[in-house]
């Protein structure tokens, strides 16, 4: 492994107590909706990480249950950071995964298949051929985990706290409280109607103006 790389990760391990959060701006449901390229829970079945361009970079597969947004089988989301041989990068606020845990996700398209990496995450090169490459929408805000409470499921905004979430008014500390999977996929479900209308009453516009302009 390259020496220098080893150096800079010790360093950075050695700095995380004190870089205790990472700014980003804070975006509410509607704008990580709208920012969305795919919008989906599942299951995570892998993860590996990777050296590259002298970082490190982990990729998770998970097996989707339910869209809201889009349609997937199985996307492999790309966080920074992560544990190659015995090195860890660490980054403060970057969205973690276990295997077997059942997540929910607002996600940015960002390579149409994972051909590159296929290999080390046991997926076929035909298969990957048919799963994008996502990163989360707002570093971690846009990641979510479900957690079964009192028999009913909960959602829960789980590595935010480690954000500084930059606002109009100054900065502020993760606002998410837990919520029932039903009533955030409700508030999902609103959200994506809510996106579609402009589009509708622009098309109608359109159409108008067509119209009068014969």
């Amino acid at each position: 492994m390259n020496k220098n790389f080893t150096i800079f990760c010790l360093i950075l391990i050695l700095l995380v107590p004190i870089v205790l959060s990472t700014s980003v701006i804070k975006l509410n449901l509607s704008e990580m909706t709208s920012k969305s390229d795919y919008i989906g829970k599942g299951i995570v079945e892998k993860k590996y990480s990777q050296l590259e361009d002298n970082k490190i970079y982990t990729y998770t597969v998970i097996k989707v249950d339910k869209s809201y947004k889009g349609s997937n089988k199985k996307v492999v989301v790309k966080t920074l950071g992560g544990t190659v041989d015995d090195i860890l990068m660490k980054v403060a606020g970057q969205a973690q995964f276990n295997e077997n845990d059942e997540v929910l996700m607002f996600l940015e398209k960002k390579k149409e298949n994972i051909a590159s990496v296929s290999k080390n995450l046991g997926v076929s090169s035909y298969e990957a051929k048919s799963i994008s490459e996502y990163e989360i929408v707002g570093f971690s805000q846009g990641k979510f985990s479900i957690k079964e409470e009192n028999g009913k499921k909960i959602v829960r905004n789980d590595e935010t706290f480690e954000l500084s979430l930059v606002t109009d008014d100054g900065i502020v500390k993760n606002g998410f409280k837990s919520i029932p999977l039903d009533e955030f996929e409700k508030q999902i479900y609103a959200n994506l109607v809510y996106e579609e209308k402009p589009n509708f009453f622009q098309a109608i516009k359109n159409l108008i103006s067509r119209i009068f302009h014969f």
